[in-house]
C-alpha cells in the first residue's frame, strides 16, 4: 500500500500538468507514493500529454466536466492509502515539502488536514485566506477595504495578510491548491461535497472537520509553489457565477440562512459592475476583462433573482 495518494484534477491544463507531475517525480522517491491524474474533458490535449510523459501516473478520463470534488472523490473512493494529498496543476512541489507535511500529521493525530505555504514563482509568499466567510469579512471585501489595508487586524485578517508565519499554526482553513487529509479523519465526517462544482469544496470540507473536533493547520515549512494564486484582478463570467452559488450553498449548509448574504451579494455585484464599467472606460486594455466582469456580475445578480422567484 502507498503511503500517500496523490491526486491531481485537471480541466484544459495542458500548459501546466507537465511542470507539475516533473516535480512530483524529482521529490517522489523520498516516499511510497502514488499519483492520480483525473481529467475533467479537458479539450487541450492534457490526457494524451500525461500518458505519453507520465505512464506510471494513473490517469482516470471524465466524459464529461464533473467538477473539482466529485473528480477528486473518484480517485478517493479507489485508494487504501493513509493519507491523501489534493494537488492543483497549476503547483509545483518543492523538495522537502510533502515530507513535512506528513511528518507533521504523524506528530499530530489530531490534525486532518496540513497545507503548506503557498508561494509565488519568487519565492513569496500568497496569503488564499485562513478564515471562514462571514457577513463581517464578505463586507469589507465588497467595499475594498481588505486590499486597501491588507495589514489590518479589523480589516485583512481573514486573509492572513498580516504576517507569514514561521512556525506551524491551526486555520480554519487549509487552500485546496495543495492539501494533505487523513484518510481515517474522513472517514469519520465523509469527501468532499460534490453539490460544489468549483470553489469552496475544501472550505466545507475544513468547516466540516473542524465541527467534528479535529483539526486544520498550516505548515509554513512545508512550501509549494503556486503559479496560480498570482491575483489577476478579476474572474471570468463563468467563474464569477460558480463561486457566488457555492458561497450561497456554503452559507445555507453551515449557517442555516442566505437572506443577508443575498443582499450582501446582490450590493456587491452593482458595486462591481460600476467599478469595472469605469475600468473599462478608463483603460482600453481592461477593456475584455471588464466586459467579462460585467457579464459575470450580471450572471449572479440573475442567480439572485431566479432563486428569490423560485
Amino acid at each position: 500500500m502507498h503511503e500517500l495518494e496523490i491526486v491531481i484534477v485537471t480541466w484544459n491544463s495542458a500548459r501546466d500538468i507537465e511542470r507539475c507531475l516533473r516535480s512530483i517525480a524529482l521529490v517522489e522517491s523520498h516516499g511510497p507514493w502514488h499519483v492520480t491524474v483525473v481529467d475533467n474533458a479537458s479539450e487541450d490535449g492534457t490526457p494524451e500529454r500525461v500518458r505519453e510523459s507520465f505512464p506510471d501516473v494513473r490517469l482516470i478520463c471524465n466524459a464529461e466536466n464533473r467538477g473539482f470534488a466529485a473528480a477528486n472523490n473518484q480517485a478517493l473512493r479507489e485508494t487504501g492509502s493513509p493519507y491523501w494529498m489534493l494537488l492543483n496543476p497549476d503547483t509545483e512541489v518543492v523538495p522537502g515539502a510533502v515530507e513535512e507535511l506528513l511528518g507533521f500529521m504523524a506528530e499530530h493525530p489530531a490534525a486532518a488536514v496540513a497545507g503548506p505555504l503557498l508561494v509565488n514563482a519568487d519565492g513569496s509568499a500568497q496569503h488564499p485566506g485562513q478564515k471562514f466567510p462571514t457577513l463581517l469579512n464578505l463586507l469589507w471585501e465588497t467595499l475594498f477595504l481588505d486590499r486597501l489595508f491588507p495589514r489590518s487586524v479589523l480589516f485583512g485578517a481573514h486573509r492572513g495578510m498580516r504576517r507569514t508565519p514561521e512556525r506551524p499554526e491551526p486555520v480554519e482553513i487549509v487552500h485546496g491548491a495543495a492539501m494533505v487529509v487523513r484518510r481515517s479523519a474522513a472517514e469519520t465526517i465523509g469527501l468532499l461535497d460534490e453539490g460544489y462544482f468549483m470553489y469552496f469544496e475544501e472550505v466545507d470540507w475544513c468547516h466540516r472537520f473542524l465541527r467534528a473536533g479535529l483539526e486544520c493547520w498550516l505548515v509554513p515549512s512545508a512550501r509549494i509553489i503556486h503559479h496560480g494564486g498570482v491575483d489577476l484582478g478579476h474572474y471570468d463570467a463563468d467563474r464569477l457565477l460558480h463561486y457566488h452559488r457555492s458561497l450561497l450553498r456554503f452559507f445555507a449548509r453551515q449557517k442555516g440562512r442566505t437572506g443577508l448574504l443575498r443582499l450582501l451579494i446582490g450590493f456587491r455585484s452593482l458595486i462591481r459592475v460600476v467599478v469595472w464599467a469605469l475600468a473599462g472606460l478608463a483603460q482600453p486594455r481592461l477593456r475584455a476583462a471588464a466586459a467579462s466582469s460585467i457579464r459575470g456580475y450580471a450572471k449572479v445578480l440573475g442567480l439572485l433573482f431566479s432563486e428569490v422567484a423560485a
